[in-house]
């Protein structure tokens, strides 16, 4: 079984191969089974010439999608782009988005009635996620702080809060180097509060039990409403609410969100479960469809 997850995970296998259409032979010959899954590796353009959608895999396969994500609520397709991705989309034996506004697309456009399930981090608990913190984290959070995981990161930002509370910066060290993947989910893990305008620092504050804010994101964008949703409270807070006391604001009751999360997760698993018997169909290659469509 192959599973294909984020978008930079396909191009990083082309070290074990000569070039990407060798490695697109080996691994059609050395798998059966193919998930796709997580991340926006559906969205439009982002799918990199539809190598994300699966086209290049042929023979008796069996294809999945698992919770992969559009990343908005709408479509950006021209009527080629359509057209291809309808022939790419049916020839899954098991499809699933991360959100319902990746439902409403596929249904819209494609046809397609599909589940909404987990993203793949919530099927872990948090205690699966201990050894790789005590394995390789050597950072000391004993005191109380705030943790910040901002992709949109301000100076100004820090400077508010910092003369109000201790702060630790969740994405780099001191030296403005990443932090380790043990040292990400420990600051996060142990924070009093988190600020963030990550997807993924909002859902490890989720798996964590953090209290947690989205700064500055957009109301429309459908990953953080599906997240809203599960936790039934909006999170979102501006620049100028950094300015007042954020431990105003109310607390997730993670009572409701456990039991919520809890009937998704057995929902995923079970798709997954049922996915993987699934036997495989046979793939016909699409490439010479994929010039004809884009390449005259």
């Amino acid at each position: 079984m192959f599973f294909l997850d984020f978008r930079h995970r396909f191009l990083n296998l082309t070290g074990i191969c000569k070039n990407r259409e060798s490695l697109k032979k080996y691994i059609n010959t050395s798998f059966c089974k193919f998930i796709l899954g997580s991340d926006q590796v559906i969205r439009h353009p982002w799918h990199n010439n539809f190598i994300y959608f699966l086209d290049w895999i042929q023979g008796d396969k069996t294809l999945i999608a698992y919770a992969p994500s559009f990343g908005k609520s709408r479509l950006d397709m021209n009527s080629r782009e359509l057209s291809y991705a309808k022939k790419c989309l049916e020839r899954f034996d098991a499809f699933s988005v991360r959100e319902s506004a990746g439902a409403n697309i596929l249904q819209t456009y494609f046809g397609m009635d599909v589940p909404v399930v987990c993203d793949p981090t919530l099927l872990l608990k948090p205690a699966d996620y201990q050894s790789i913190i005590d394995q390789t984290s050597e950072i000391n959070t004993t005191e109380d702080y705030i943790a910040f995981y901002l992709l949109s990161y301000s100076e100004s930002i820090t400077k508010i809060l910092s003369g109000k509370y201790r702060l630790i910066n969740a994405f780099y060290d001191e030296n403005g180097k990443y932090r380790t993947v043990g040292d990400w989910l420990k600051i996060i893990q142990n924070a009093k509060y988190v600020i963030t305008d990550s997807y993924h620092g909002v859902i490890f504050s989720l798996i964590f039990h953090r209290q947690f804010f989205i700064l500055n994101s957009s109301n429309n964008d459908c990953r953080f409403a599906q997240l809203s949703k599960l936790i039934g409270i909006d999170r979102y807070i501006t620049f100028d609410d950094l300015q007042n006391d954020i431990e105003e604001k109310n607390n997730i009751d993670y009572g409701k969100f456990d039991v919520i999360i809890n009937s998704c997760k057995n929902f995923s698993l079970i798709f997954l479960k049922n996915s993987l018997s699934l036997p495989g169909t046979k793939k016909n290659d699409l490439s010479s469809l994929f010039k004809e469509t884009f390449m005259w």
